[in-house]
């Protein structure tokens, strides 16, 4: 079979296709369904788009890398082609224009029996549908969409963004991460598209080896053996919380408490070490730079409690890993007003995580940190529960991928996707919503 793989350039992908060694590191429901189908022998023509100036520098004009590591998978990555351009919004309007002709280029010369495109690239899915092929579009969560649907303002603004999503699909597939993607796809689809909104795979930690690179990594970043440590993983931009995190960490030395604390960044972590500066935690806090995604289980073995504080939702990948690896876990309490973390409220109960009120960060946040890190037997007994819950909610990223692929196949092989063929996943806590009056 031949796919035509359509997203943006994600930072985790950026190292390896500027330097043609293969490294990923974040966003593993991208690189590992693309090392799936290799395995499985699909020929994939993985399109990767770069969306601002900054992600196309390493690239002097269209692109394409192979990996050794990857059989059958071709990148061609496109790079930022409004760069030119004085006007912010002129240059994205420009640049997504000439990026669509290239994926039209692409799909009508490649003829692919399906073509599965994020969410970015939701308008070269229509364009696909649109001209007649299988098409699936993945939503790695749907991030700032539901503005579309509560903003006319917004529509008028990104019209063929609204419009897109009311085009015919194949499936659309979702990733359960906390945000109320079910209320807005129970409005804002097509209502002959299958939806399908599933929690991504999270794998187990090597046990001995990864307990000996926690304790190297403790020792690296100069921590004692008895002073808890708490651990974010995630971009530092506003709405992943970093900053709140490093405000509740200065209310807390200021309290006196014992901690140190590691930031893993996704990205260049200079402006984070900074602030930490700035709030006298320059030797309490570490922050990394990319760490590739098979050396985090050490982190979340290092870590006495993992923090979430995803304004978006808040059962993003680092989640589920820290809640496998059996990690006390502080999350946000769910946003009753648009529904944001409802399904974490439903899926992981408030046994198997700890709380904070997302409207009283400010105050909650270095109280329940405060409570955590002084308290061992607190700690031992969210993270008991969380290992009892990843038992029975969470698969490895096999499983998941296997039901995903073979949901892609059934697509490309012109079949409609039902009830009985997510069953698999629906056990885990997925949610499927058919076709409308099917």
């Amino acid at each position: 079979m031949n796919y035509l793989v359509v997203t943006s350039l994600y930072t985790g992908m950026l190292p390896s296709l500027a330097t043609g060694r293969y490294a990923p590191c974040g966003v593993p429901a991208y690189h590992k369904l693309l090392e799936r189908l290799s395995a499985e022998g699909v020929a994939v023509t993985a399109l990767v788009l770069a969306k601002s100036p900054a992600a196309s520098a390493p690239f002097s004009g269209v692109t394409e890398r192979t990996f050794p590591e990857l059989p059958g998978v071709r990148f061609v990555v496109v790079p930022f082609y409004g760069r030119f351009l004085r006007h912010g919004s002129l240059a994205e309007r420009a640049n997504e224009a000439a990026q669509l002709l290239v994926c039209a280029r692409k799909l009508f010369r490649l003829r692919p029996d399906l073509v599965y495109a994020d969410r970015a690239s939701l308008k070269a899915a229509a364009l696909a549908s649109l001209a007649g092929f299988r098409t699936v579009v993945r939503f790695l969560g749907i991030a700032n969409f539901p503005t579309l649907a509560a903003s006319a303002r917004a529509r008028l603004l990104s019209p063929l963004t609204w419009l897109s999503l009311f085009v015919r699909y194949d499936l659309i597939v979702c990733t359960e991460d906390g945000s109320p993607s079910r209320a807005f796809f129970e409005r804002c689809r097509h209502r002959r598209t299958p939806a399908l909104l599933a929690l991504n795979g999270v794998d187990a930690a090597p046990g001995d080896t990864a307990d000996g690179a926690a304790d190297a990594l403790r020792r690296a970043h100069g921590f004692a053996p008895d002073t808890p440590v708490a651990l974010f993983v995630g971009r530092p931009s506003p709405d992943k919380g970093a900053l709140d995190l490093l405000d509740a960490l200065a209310a807390l030395r200021r309290r006196g408490t014992a901690f140190g604390a590691v930031f893993v960044c996704g990205a260049p972590g200079d402006a984070l070490r900074r602030e930490a500066a700035a709030r006298g935690l320059g030797d309490a806090v570490a922050v990394r730079d990319a760490v590739p995604h098979r050396e985090l289980s050490a982190y979340y073995r290092m870590a006495d409690v993992y923090v979430s504080l995803n304004r978006f939702g808040n059962l993003s990948n680092t989640v589920l890993e820290a809640l496998r690896a059996g990690v006390c876990t502080v999350l946000l309490g769910p946003d009753r007003r648009d529904g944001t973390d409802a399904a974490t409220e439903r899926l992981v109960p408030p046994e198997a995580a700890a709380r904070v009120d997302r409207d009283n960060l400010a105050a909650a946040l270095p109280e329940t940190l405060h409570a955590l890190l002084t308290r061992p037997d607190l700690r031992r007994g969210y993270a008991a529960q969380a290992a009892a819950l990843s038992r029975r909610l969470l698969c490895g990223w096999k499983e998941r991928l296997d039901a995903e692929a073979a949901l892609l196949r059934r697509v490309a092989g012109g079949g409609a996707v039902t009830p009985q063929a997510v069953a698999g996943l629906t056990a885990r806590g997925a949610a499927f919503l058919p076709p409308r009056g099917a």
